[in-house]
């Protein structure tokens, strides 16, 4: 197992044992006040108050994060400890107004954790990100379902759920140091991999994460508004909490490896969300359809969440801080629709058209928000490999200058410049070419190995070819490429080539 596989494996273990580790204390503090408060109180908290304070813990943390990212690990034990502070004295508490304050603090702190446990996700290969959310976020939700439903919440009302959550504490703060001591995050000045320019610092990218936000926010509200349908008190009331973590964890797993395959098609999915309470809405007599409807609905939610995350872990270039604006955006969502929602689940037929709106609104945005995303990316690749490539050309022709100087003191300073302008356009393309391949590698994680194989494939080279150039068997040289197929996307050799031209 490679030292990065063993890093991904151990995150993705730290991302479920913290959302599985927030999930119970969630129900903690709901299970404590349910018998106290009135049904609709409780749906208050749980849906606005909750999200609400997370979401100004991500808030905290990003910007703490953003000057401070090489003491990331001091905010995560700072806030895990808070957090532990706060759940006890929710737990032994006995009254219920108590509680709820000690509630809030815990969900601020949870902000703060989850946002700097996602900080992390930066630091690894785009082609993982899908899979550490989505499986470590299923993970987290099956651990938070074994732990509390089974008992019906009976073990985490009582005093002995402490050990158990001041356990899931401590282990979860031994990953994160095992994660965050990788040498890769070592280097990371003002929280941009590879850019250790000080100009870049105070840049902010406000106009991007807003209209990320927006979009976010757009996606989760036209779900959320769309599980308020008519139907949904039927077919929910058939549904149990069981199967529907179920459902959902499934959707997160499936979200984590297509993610993998091609960002395209986790968005198709993710579109594909805000249509089906519409589709339940056909079969309104179908109780099967309906219900068949409603769990793929569950499944679709896994993409978005996925999705909502890798927007931002995937653009290192603005920095590693602003990893856990995702959550936060999603938050954001899960208020709105809960505020807009209980209004209009009184006139259906309002809440239907005003669904349709936002899903057509979806569409569009989501459409145009990853069109000029793409745009972006080409032109940023393209201009680094300019500004590299000339900041190569002038070191190299400072040194042949003061090279030549020192040897032959007679000859001209134009006649230098002239011989150096004649090696300009070979040196600059071979530069250029060589910087294109090493993005190219980074970018999908390739090895040096897999890398000679993949530039002698390019070259249109065949499998013994390679393999005797490289002196090793055609099985190895097999491997080597299922290994790149597999990491960039792609089926065959002509759709690496294509991918690599476009580059």
């Amino acid at each position: 197992m490679g030292k990065s596989t063993k890093y991904t494996f151990v995150l993705i273990l730290l991302i479920g044992l913290l959302y599985g580790y927030a999930g119970t204390g969630y129900l903690t503090w709901l299970y404590r006040i349910s018998d106290v408060f009135s049904i609709k109180l409780i749906d208050v908290f749980g849906n606005i108050i909750d999200y609400t304070f997370q979401a100004a813990g991500i808030l905290v943390a990003t910007f703490l994060l953003k000057s401070y990212f090489n003491k990331n690990h001091i905010i995560f034990y700072t806030a895990t400890v808070f957090e532990v502070v706060f759940m006890i004295l929710a737990i032994l508490t006995s009254g219920s107004y108590a509680t709820l304050i000690f509630a809030i603090g815990m969900d601020f702190c949870f902000g703060i954790l989850f946002s700097s446990a996602f900080s992390l996700i930066s630091g690894f290969p785009h082609n993982v990100h899908g899979i550490v959310v989505g499986i470590g976020w299923a993970i987290g939700s099956i651990a938070s379902f074994v732990v509390s439903v089974p008992s019906e919440g009976r073990f985490i009302k009582s005093e002995y759920s402490l050990i158990l959550y001041i356990l899931l504490a401590f282990v979860c703060a031994i990953l994160f140091r095992y994660v965050f001591s990788w040498e890769r995050y070592k280097d990371v000045e003002y929280n941009i991999v590879g850019n250790t320019n000080k100009d870049n610092k105070n840049t902010f990218p406000i106009k991007w994460v807003i209209q990320s936000v927006l979009l976010i926010v757009l996606l989760e509200t036209t779900i959320n508004l769309g599980f308020l349908f008519p139907l949904s008190e039927v077919v929910g009331g058939s549904m149990s909490f069981e199967l529907s973590r179920s459902f959902y964890s499934i959707g997160l797993i499936v979200a984590g490896l297509l993610f993998v395959k091609s960002r395209q098609n986790g968005i198709i999915l993710c579109l594909c969300a805000l249509v089906c309470p519409f589709l339940s809405l056909l079969f309104e007599n179908y109780a099967i359809a309906d219900s068949a409807i409603w769990a793929l609905n569950y499944i679709l939610i896994g993409p978005v969440m996925v999705y909502a995350t890798i927007i931002f872990t995937h653009h290192v270039k603005y920095g590693f801080f602003l990893a856990g604006f995702g959550l936060l955006a999603r938050r954001i969502g899960q208020i709105i629709s809960y505020t807009v929602g209980s209004r209009l689940r009184e006139y259906p037929p309002v809440l239907i058209v005003v669904t349709f709106v936002l899903l057509v609104l979806a569409f569009y945005a989501t459409y145009m928000y990853e069109k000029k995303n793409r745009l972006s990316e080409n032109i940023l690749v393209r201009d680094n490999l300019l500004n590299i490539s000339n900041n190569i050309l002038i070191n190299d022709h400072s040194k042949k200058i003061i090279d030549n100087e020192s040897k032959e003191e007679n000859i001209f300073e134009n006649d230098i410049e002239l011989n150096a302008e004649s090696d300009m356009p070979e040196n600059k393309e071979e530069n250029v070419q060589e910087i294109k391949q090493n993005l190219f590698c980074e970018k999908y994680a390739i090895t040096s190995r897999e890398k000679e194989v993949m530039m002698l494939v390019l070259e249109g080279n065949s499998n013994p070819v390679i393999a005797q150039k490289l002196f090793v068997s055609e099985n190895t040289i097999k491997f080597h490429m299922k290994n790149i197929l597999k990491k960039t996307g792609v089926q065959n050799r002509a759709e690496l080539r294509i991918i690599y031209d476009e580059f």
